[in-house]
C-alpha cells in the first residue's frame, strides 16, 4: 500500500496539512502558558461534512476565523498545479465517487465556469450554449428540462452594473417574448 502524502494546506501553511487520500488534519504544535507550561497538541483529523450533495467541506480556523472551503479545493491547491490561476478558479471532480474516501487526485481539474456550464448543457444533450437553447432574438432562449424543449421561452436582459442576467418572464413564442423584453427595456431607460 503506497504512503500517504500530506502537503500543507495553501493560507493555513503551519496550521493544517491535507493529504493525497482527501483527509484534512491540523498539525502537531506546542503552546506555552502564561506560567511557562509547554502542552503537546497532537495531530487532529479535521471532519468532513456535506449538505446533502456531493460537495464535500471543511472548517478551517485562522485568526479567530472560520471559513468552510470545499474539500476538492484544498486539495487541488497543495496536490495539481493550476495551469492558468487567473482563469481558472474552480475545481471540478471528473468521474463517479460515491463518498469523498473514493476520490482519487487524478479525478481533479481546475475549470472556470464556462466550461462548467458547457459540460452541463453537453450533458442535457446540447452541443454548446447557442445551440438549441437560443432563439433568433437576443435575449430570448427556448426553455429545456431534463433536456427537452417544454414549448416555452424564456426573456433574459442584463443591464450594465447587474450581476447577473434578469429573467422577465416565461412566454407561449419567441415573438411574445421579444415584445415585453423590449418594452421591459425602454420602460428601465426611461425611468432610471
Amino acid at each position: 500500500m503506497q504512503k500517504t502524502i500530506w502537503k500543507p494546506v495553501v493560507g493555513y501553511e503551519g496550521i493544517y496539512e491535507v493529504s493525497d487520500r482527501f483527509y484534512v488534519r491540523k498539525v502537531e504544535r506546542k503552546k506555552v502558558n502564561k506560567v511557562g507550561v509547554t502542552t503537546i497538541y497532537p495531530f487532529k483529523e479535521v471532519s468532513v461534512y456535506n449538505h446533502g450533495d456531493k460537495d464535500y467541506f471543511v472548517s478551517l480556523r485562522k485568526d479567530g476565523k472560520t471559513r468552510q472551503i470545499k474539500l476538492i479545493k484544498v486539495v487541488a491547491e497543495a496536490f495539481i498545479e493550476n495551469p492558468n490561476p487567473a482563469e481558472f478558479d474552480m475545481v471540478t471532480v471528473n468521474g463517479e465517487f460515491k463518498c469523498f474516501a473514493d476520490m482519487r487526485l487524478d479525478m481533479l481539474e481546475w475549470v472556470n465556469r464556462s466550461i462548467i456550464q458547457e459540460r452541463r448543457y453537453r450533458a442535457a444533450g446540447v452541443n454548446s450554449f447557442s445551440e438549441g437553447l437560443s432563439t433568433n432574438f437576443p435575449g430570448i432562449y427556448a426553455e429545456r428540462r431534463n433536456g427537452m424543449e417544454t414549448g416555452k421561452y424564456i426573456a433574459k436582459v442584463r443591464f450594465k452594473g447587474d450581476k447577473g442576467q434578469k429573467v422577465i418572464g416565461r412566454f407561449n413564442s419567441p415573438e411574445e417574448a421579444k415584445i415585453t423584453r423590449d418594452r421591459y427595456i425602454k420602460n428601465r431607460r426611461l425611468d432610471g
